[in-house]
């Protein structure tokens, strides 16, 4: 790590299972207000990004960016979010 990396926000745990539990709980989709408090109140620590690109890469996929967190969310959502079927939300791929 060199000292003047950026530091960049790791949110645990991450955005994305935060915002699908948040939408699993209310039962609808979240407001764009809703998404914001969900960021705002959310823990995060701040490391290098070189740490942060480890986690990425050790948990699988990347989160949400905290700047854009309503588009990305709206994007998740309609790629991996899906109902089973049963009231349950999973995050991955579609399933065929």
């Amino acid at each position: 790590m060199e000292q003047s990396e950026k530091l960049v926000p790791v949110f645990m745990p991450t955005l994305a299972t935060l915002l699908l539990r948040a939408e699993h709980t209310k039962g609808a989709p979240l407001t764009y207000g809703e998404v914001v408090a969900v960021r705002d109140s959310a823990i995060c620590v701040m490391t290098p990004q070189s740490v942060a690109e480890g986690i990425e890469e050790n948990r699988g996929y990347r989160d949400i960016d905290p700047e854009s967190c309503w588009d990305e969310w709206n994007a998740l959502r309609k790629e991996f979010v899906e109902g089973t079927g049963e009231g349950e939300y999973v995050i991955g791929p579609k399933r065929e």
